[in-house]
């Protein structure tokens, strides 16, 4: 698995504990956590042949937890500014689909791990931290940081995985795919996450 793949596949897995600081946050996680375990274990077996039946589930529920308005906006970087007031949101429905395919995918295949969870921080009163170590069954470590946003709920805005920025990582690929298509319309039209990184 590519580190930009992993990093989608652990983004939302890991927060049955998390955010302690605000404890609302960790009722919606832990109930969203109980949805998606039910979701992949129920669909699992039928997932090749019927892939996007497990999509759909799955995206009703990362939608819940994940801010991926404020999220593709930060991909498109200042891109955004310039561009047709409709892309914005049409890229975060693009983005939001690439997303929850890669991690549909590999949570279907990801084997048993456990989580080593850090201290919170909360930085402002409405953005904090999580810190986690995530240990799979062959032994492999994994670093996480975890930036979430309080509007209504806690909801994940981006994440780094062993260094890896997800966010400043797709914003680069982004803008590699504008200057390569020559418009930001092209770039959404024609948008698929390289997990090669």
């Amino acid at each position: 698995m590519t580190k930009l793949c992993a990093t989608v596949v652990f983004l939302l897995l890991n927060f049955s504990s998390s955010v302690s600081f605000a404890a609302n946050a960790t009722g919606v996680i832990q109930g969203s956590l109980e949805q998606l375990t039910q979701i992949i274990t129920q669909g699992r077996d039928g997932h090749e042949q019927d892939p996007q039946r497990l999509y759909s589930q799955v995206s009703v529920v990362l939608t819940s937890i994940f801010d991926f308005d404020a999220f593709s906006m930060g991909v498109m970087g200042k891109k955004h500014a310039a561009a047709n007031p409709e892309l914005p949101r049409l890229f975060a429905q693009v983005l939001k689909q690439s997303l929850v395919e890669i991690f549909t995918d590999g949570l279907v295949n990801l084997g048993p791990y456990t989580v080593e969870l850090s201290s919170p921080a909360q930085t402002r009163p409405d953005r904090a931290k999580v810190f986690m170590q995530v240990v799979t069954v062959k032994g492999a470590v994994h670093a996480l940081t975890y930036s979430l946003a309080l509007d209504e709920q806690w909801r994940v805005r981006n994440v780094i995985f062993d260094g890896v920025n997800l966010g400043l990582t797709m914003r680069s690929q982004f803008a590699s795919s504008v200057s390569t298509l020559g418009s930001v319309e092209q770039a959404v039209a024609h948008w698929e996450i390289d997990d090669s990184e």
